[in-house]
């Protein structure tokens, strides 16, 4: 496996990819889920006013959920000439002394 240094091209297609994918992927979560709000609300009676609150409750927490499974998409992305991996790191035989930095 070889390292690859990190140019701004291969940054932004590695940003891009979980970019269009997180945005339509909420965005068509979003409309499906706003679609259902509306026709409940008009079934039971629900003032209009109220739904915009409901739709942003119940979608804001499904789109974050979305974005993990966007990002996980890009992580087994295949980009043509390098991929996305993660490697274990060495455990490190340093040890960080905290209270040095906390005392000032």
């Amino acid at each position: 496996m070889e390292n690859i240094e990190l140019t701004p091209m291969i940054l932004l297609r590695v940003w891009w990819a979980y970019s269009w994918r997180a945005f339509f992927g909420a965005f068509a979560i979003g409309c499906v889920i706003g679609f259902i709000i509306a026709f409940v609300g008009l079934a039971l009676g629900v003032d209009r006013s109220n739904w915009s609150v409901i739709n942003l409750v119940i979608n804001f927490p499904i789109g974050l959920i979305w974005s993990i499974f966007a990002f996980r998409m890009v992580l087994a992305k295949d980009f043509g000439d390098f991929k996305i991996c993660l490697v274990k790191s060495a455990p490190s035989t340093e040890k960080l002394d905290v209270s040095a930095s906390i005392a000032g």
